[in-house]
């Protein structure tokens, strides 16, 4: 099994760790896998949708696998040929019980590669051939695919079994809500049936209490019997009203009295305001005459700090002017300096010159004298 990279042209191989494919990078989708049976190469466009879907195809490409390698070591036992295939949709693995999740693992633990190559190396060399490390990774995952199958089967009879339990749970327990339902009435019948009861006794108390002044009253009738509890119940609710009036009367007496401390302390407060008011209102007019004071004397200050100002410019403008008429001044005898200077060293290179040339013309004459005297002497030697 390989795939091709985007950057290259060259074929990389998809890693297996002895019981599943690993893959490259990123996910299944990402890319266009094949797979190399003989001369051919099948393509995978699509990803496997469930685990069943996988396992068909892989018992496709082992079968084929085994059909063109004419050999027995990819055969599916007979566990594995005889497991029925349902189209409902697995469950997770997640949602297996522990038992079949610790027969799972039993099953695919003991499956190493290297003991299935062991074994494959084990066998007669007269009746099978060595194998490829491409047949055994595809001999390891028939054995592996068979494990998991048949703990998938397994699964799915627990699965059974526990849908059932969960149907009879639901069934008792909507019997239990429905008796739960029913005591839950009852009880609030044998409640209203006490309530009932404790009225018909204290009815029964007052008519007793009520029979010996009708007697003693001469009420013998019904109608006379309802005119003296009218008459009773209105009395009865003529006290308590005026109970009612006779506290709201003390209410609004308490309400009065407090209203009237109130309107005190605010009086008292009030004339304690108005005081500060006016004491407030002396303050600012204080502060005002002040300001107005401090206003004038730095009016003064001002003017009198202008004058001063306006004397010093006028004195700093004066001794400026002053100042610059005697760079002027000064300009004008450093320029005639200057000039005298010029005209003294020019007059100096000139007297330099002269001096030069004087000494030249007195070395001359000096040489002319000596050679004069020395053919002098020679001539008066000579003679």
């Amino acid at each position: 099994m390989y795939y091709r990279s985007d950057e290259a042209e060259c074929r990389s191989a998809v890693k297996f760790d002895g019981k599943r494919f690993l893959p490259p990078g990123g996910a299944w989708s990402d890319r266009r896998y094949y797979v190399t049976t003989g001369q051919r190469c099948h393509a995978f466009s699509q990803p496997f949708g469930s685990y069943e879907n996988a396992s068909k195809q892989f018992e496709r490409s082992v079968t084929a696998v085994q059909k063109m390698l004419g050999s027995s070591l990819f055969a599916i036992t007979i566990a594995f040929q005889e497991l029925p295939r349902t189209s409902s949709t697995r469950k997770r693995v997640d949602q297996a019980s522990p038992e079949s999740t610790a027969q799972f693992k039993a099953a695919i633990e003991p499956i190493d590669p290297s003991k299935c190559i062991q074994d494959g190396d084990q066998r007669p060399q007269d009746s099978i051939r060595k194998l490829s490390p491409i047949e055994q990774q595809f001999a390891d995952l028939a054995k592996i695919s068979t494990g998991k199958d048949v703990i998938i089967e397994q699964q799915r009879g627990e699965i059974r079994r526990t849908n059932d339990l969960l149907q009879n749970a639901e069934k008792s327990s909507s019997l239990a809500l429905k008796c739960e339902a029913v005591t839950e009435n009852c009880a609030e019948l044998s409640e209203q049936l006490q309530m009932a009861i404790i009225s018909r006794d204290l009815l029964t108390n007052e008519l007793a209490s009520l029979r010996p002044l009708a007697n003693a009253i001469d009420i013998n009738n019904a109608d006379g019997v309802m005119a003296y509890l009218n008459a009773k119940d209105n009395a009865r609710r003529h006290q308590a009203e005026a109970a009612r009036a006779k506290a709201v009367a003390h209410e609004v007496q308490c309400r009065f009295d407090e209203l009237n401390d109130l309107q005190t302390t605010v009086i008292q407060e009030n004339t304690r305001l108005i005081q500060r008011n006016a004491e407030l209102e002396e303050h600012a007019s204080n502060f005002e005459s002040e300001l107005q004071k401090l206003d004038e004397r730095w009016k003064v200050l001002l003017q009198k700090e202008k004058h001063e100002w306006e004397e010093a410019r006028k004195e700093l403008e004066a001794e400026c002017t002053s100042m610059k008429k005697q760079l002027v001044d000064l300009q004008d005898v450093l320029a005639a300096v200057t000039r005298d200077a010029t005209e003294n060293s020019r007059r100096a290179a000139e007297l330099q010159k002269s001096r030069d040339e004087l000494k030249q013309h007195l070395e001359a004459v000096a040489y002319k004298a000596q050679l004069r005297a020395e053919s002098h002497a020679s001539g008066t030697h000579h003679i």
